[in-house]
């Protein structure tokens, strides 16, 4: 996105944007992956942390998996993940 851009479309904006380089999330995934030479590595993304089904498609695309702690669906584009590249666990409750 261009600077010049992002500021004319300020004042239309009424609630918090955010701005994903595409590109960059994709690298630093491959720099984290070839950092590691174990040949059963599998880096999962935590879902909870943020699930922008644009970012979520950019990693699965790279080859990454998600670690999901709750089902999510996103209405209109899905992003699948097959259940290899799921790492789905419940949370347990704390016990006092």
């Amino acid at each position: 996105m261009q600077r010049d851009f992002a500021l004319r479309s300020r004042p239309q904006v009424r609630h918090a944007v955010y701005v994903y380089d595409g590109d960059l999330i994709v690298q630093r995934y491959r720099e984290l992956y070839e950092f590691f030479s174990w040949p059963k590595l599998r880096v999962l993304y935590a879902m909870k942390a943020n699930f922008n089904p644009a970012v979520l498609k950019l990693l699965r695309e790279a080859g990454a998996g998600i670690d999901a702690s709750a089902r999510v669906s996103h209405s209109g584009d899905e992003v699948r993940f097959s259940g290899g590249q799921i790492l789905f666990h419940r949370q347990q409750p704390h016990r006092t």
